[in-house]
């Protein structure tokens, strides 16, 4: 295990608006693991990035114990060198036992700002799959990560028959409350782990839904499954119809709603709808929300919410704790 590492950041420790500076957009990561794996002097490389946690896994190529790579990590995710100890203040490093450690966490859900969610082994199995398709993973992570997600599954049946929580759950509230008991479509921006779980949260709350994506056959086919409407975004940026509510999680590195497209929404709205945006970087940036006047609860909000909760959360989770020090001792050995 020594020669692995892991580089990053996460809402434990910096804000989301810091997260989102090192953020990749979706569509670029594939391109550009290569370079990353080349500049760690590494053999494998996998990068995660969700709406609070940005990281780089990695092995090194020879074999050595992997080093602390925040400088080059730095460099590599911001284009610019870091300050004189800027590197060390905001990203954190683990290397051999304990990186290995803290991915099964990071799977399994205990190191999550909803203590013990499923949607960061689906998001996690995803970057495995981005590294696979960019030659970027070979049998070392490989794998580390069938370990983690066969812990991670090892947990979603020790919880079999308990609802695990998710920031979801939370924006699904939210949503609701916004509604307080009158009608109201809410609008799902991108089909995403995240939006998906509202979505069906809010379809059994009996509350209308519109699916909204970059491409129309995905959202198309999400909404088959929660009886709602579809749109591409193109469309719904330039002829927004009155939604009550908003819950955006699509990827890239640009808002998905501008002020020009917010401005064309307020006017075809009867009440201000809420914006509830999961997006590292924002999908609605706060000061555009503001000048058209729609309540806008973002990341740094919703995990606050979660962390009132995190303490009993962890109690619950306990034998999970206990599954991974046994992993990690038959792996030590």
């Amino acid at each position: 295990m020594h020669q692995i590492g892991v580089v990053g950041l996460s809402y434990r420790h910096v804000g989301v608006d810091e997260v989102a500076r090192f953020a990749l957009p979706k569509a670029e990561v594939a391109a550009r693991l290569p370079a990353l794996r080349d500049l760690l002097r590494a053999s494998e490389i996998l990068y995660v990035g969700t709406c609070n946690r940005v990281e780089v896994l990695f092995a090194t190529s020879d074999g050595s114990p992997a080093g602390d790579s925040r400088g080059d990590v730095f460099r590599a995710l911001t284009g610019r060198d870091p300050q004189p100890g800027e590197a060390t203040r905001i990203l954190r490093a683990w290397t051999g036992e304990a990186a290995v450690e803290h991915l099964f966490l990071v799977a399994c859900g205990l190191d999550s700002a909803q203590t013990g969610e499923q949607e960061i082994a689906i998001q996690l199995r995803g970057a495995w799959e981005a590294a696979r398709e960019a030659h970027a993973s070979g049998p070392i992570l490989d794998r580390l990560l069938g370990e983690a997600l066969g812990m991670a599954n090892r947990v979603h049946r020790l919880e079999a028959g308990v609802r695990a929580p998710s920031l979801a759950d939370l924006a699904a509230d939210r949503a609701v409350l916004h509604l307080a008991g009158k009608p109201g479509t809410v609008a799902l921006v991108g089909v995403s782990p995240m939006t998906k779980r509202c979505g069906k949260a809010l379809h059994r709350a009996g509350v209308p839904l519109l699916i909204v994506n970059r491409t129309l056959e995905a959202a198309e086919e999400f909404a088959q499954t929660v009886g709602a409407q579809a749109l591409s975004l193109d469309e719904f940026r330039a002829r927004p119809c009155e939604v009550a509510a908003l819950v955006l999680a699509a990827g890239g590195g640009e808002p998905v709603l501008d002020t020009d497209a917010l401005a064309k929404l307020a006017q075809v709205t009867t009440r201000p709808p809420l914006i509830i945006d999961f997006g590292v970087p924002p999908n609605v940036e706060p000061e555009a929300a503001r000048l058209v006047g729609f309540p806008r609860v973002g990341m740094n909000d919703l995990i606050q919410a979660a962390q009132e909760r995190r303490l009993s959360q962890l109690m619950r989770m306990a034998p999970v704790r206990a599954a991974i020090d046994e992993r990690l001792t038959r792996l030590r050995g």
